[in-house]
C-alpha cells in the first residue's frame, strides 16, 4: 500500500493512496486474474472509507495502481463514471522491470522509464 501526501493543508489537500501487487513470475494465471480482482476491490473499498470518514467526492477522482508479475508490470486505473466504477489499463504494453545488462538497456530506452514517471508524477 502506498499513500503520499503532497500538501498539508486542509483546502489544497492531494492524497495519494493505492493498494499496488507484486507477485513471483511462475504465479498462476488464475491466481494472477483473482489478485488483480482483489486489488481493485481494496482500491474501490480505500476510496469509500476516504469519501465516508473525510467527505472525499467520489466524482472525478482517479486512482491508479500497479499490477506487477516477475519483470512486468501493468498500470491501471480505478475511476467513477456517473453511478458505474470502471478500471483499465493506462496503457496495453507492460512495463518491464530490469534484471540485467541487457534488460536495464532496454528499459533505459523503452517505454517503461517514461510509463513508471508518469504513474509517480500523475
Amino acid at each position: 500500500m502506498q499513500l503520499r501526501v503532497t500538501s498539508t493543508t486542509k483546502k489544497d489537500l492531494k492524497l495519494e493512496l493505492n493498494n499496488s501487487e507484486f507477485k513471483k513470475h511462475d504465479t498462476d494465471d488464475i491466481d494472477v486474474e483473482l489478485q488483480l480482482r482483489k486489488n481493485i476491490q481494496v482500491n474501490q473499498a480505500m476510496l469509500f472509507q476516504l469519501n465516508t470518514l473525510i467527505g472525499l467526492p467520489l466524482g472525478g477522482v482517479e486512482l491508479l495502481a500497479l499490477d506487477v508479475k516477475g519483470w512486468l508490470g501493468k498500470v491501471f486505473c480505478l475511476r467513477k463514471m456517473e453511478n458505474v466504477w470502471a478500471c483499465g489499463l493506462v496503457c496495453d504494453i507492460p512495463i518491464l522491470l530490469p534484471y540485467d545488462e541487457t534488460t536495464w538497456n532496454d528499459f533505459l530506452k523503452g517505454h517503461s522509464i517514461a510509463m513508471l514517471w508518469n504513474y509517480a508524477v500523475s
